[in-house]
């Protein structure tokens, strides 16, 4: 089932950019409640059967992704297009190219946080300066979400403070 659910995140990929999301003012992240636009360099946006769900970060955004029953979301829907913000140059990109690094000393507003980029060497970059380990989204699994969400990161991953 898991295979289903992955291979359905990699279909109908139109970069839609965060400012015609259009999220409506007040949006709230169906996994956390928080404002998804609380720090707007760190906000997500997928659109789902049309419509697009705000997210305060990527790793809440990736959490729903694997099970958006638990949120409130239909498996069944249609994904359409994942938008993240580049770390670096906050434009617009589609996260199913993203690389994150998770693991660093940079935390986004929860904490823990999947930081992405939209290259690779921008990715490695990060991690040189900042610690952590850099994921393409296509390795992105359940439990490194379900790690990374309660702090624990990646087994042999150095650990960051996670201050802003």
């Amino acid at each position: 089932m898991r295979r289903f659910w992955l291979a359905l995140l990699f279909v109908g990929s139109t970069l839609v950019p965060l400012q015609a999301a259009e999220l409506p003012p007040g949006a709230r992240c169906p996994v956390c409640g928080m404002k998804a636009a609380i720090d707007p360099s760190f906000t997500a946006v997928l659109t789902v059967a049309g419509k697009p769900i705000g997210f305060d970060g990527p790793r809440d955004m990736l959490t729903y992704l694997f099970d958006p029953a638990t949120f409130g979301g239909d498996r069944q829907a249609g994904l359409g297009t994942i938008t993240l913000l580049d770390y670096y140059d906050e434009t617009p990109f589609d996260g199913r190219t993203a690389y994150f690094v998770v693991g660093s000393d940079v935390a986004g507003p929860m904490g823990p946080e999947f930081i992405p980029f939209n290259a690779q060497d921008a990715a490695e970059e990060f991690r040189h300066d900042h610690g952590g380990t850099v994921v393409p989204f296509a390795q992105v699994t359940p439990g490194l979400v379900r790690s990374i969400a309660t702090g624990h990161g990646m087994p042999g991953m150095e650990h960051g403070h996670h201050d802003h």
